[in-house]
């Protein structure tokens, strides 16, 4: 039993040595600090970007060359094939053809290629029709005057939508996807009697 006390007795010392070596360590570093902090006091945690940038004088601007210096840039464009300027008759002429295309294309297409009716809302109020854009894949509310890819709203009924567009009129229906509400009478089975065999 003598031998288990000296154990314990060399182990506190060990113990309290450790202790004051850590408390000795601690005031060390309270009393002379660590290397890094001095040099970070050295050098500042956001230097100023232009100090670090090499300029001129303080007091001498940057002198830029003059706008005819550009007159051959401009003259032939970089990236044109050709690098001649485009002419502005041929210009206009192209937009007009684009304007006239789109225009074209606008009164052959028909209501029910651009939307469909999924539900009208009657309030006592106001009456909107929710529409399906297939183009865009959009939900849309319209109530009556407001104008969608050139047609006017121009009346909701409860199943269907009245559309104006210069002079043309087209009514988009409504769509019903109901199941059948009718019930099938359910089949009768035919009873299968097993005859016992022995």
């Amino acid at each position: 039993m003598r031998s288990a006390a000296p154990n314990h007795r060399a182990l506190a010392f060990l113990l309290a040595g450790l202790c004051l070596l850590v408390v000795v360590v601690i005031a060390l570093e309270a009393r002379y600090p660590f290397q890094l902090e001095q040099e970070e006091r050295i050098a500042p945690a956001n230097p100023n970007l232009a100090d670090l940038v090499p300029t001129q004088e303080r007091g001498e601007e940057i002198a830029l060359p003059p706008l005819g210096n550009y007159e051959e840039i401009v003259a032939r464009p970089l990236f044109r094939p050709s690098r001649r300027p485009p002419d502005p008759e041929k210009a206009a002429a192209e937009e007009a053809r684009k304007k006239a295309m789109e225009e074209a294309e606008r009164l052959k297409s028909h209501v029910k290629d651009l939307f469909i009716l999924s539900g009208v809302v009657v309030t006592a109020e106001k009456t909107v029709a929710l529409l399906q854009d297939i183009k865009n894949n959009k939900s849309l509310r319209v109530s009556e005057g407001e104008k969608l890819e050139g047609w006017k709203v121009q009346q909701i009924f409860p199943n269907r939508v009245l559309f104006r567009d210069d002079g043309r009129s087209e009514t988009l229906e409504l769509i019903r996807n109901f199941e059948s509400t009718e019930r099938k009478p359910p089949r009768r089975r035919r009873a299968v009697r097993r005859s016992n065999h022995r």
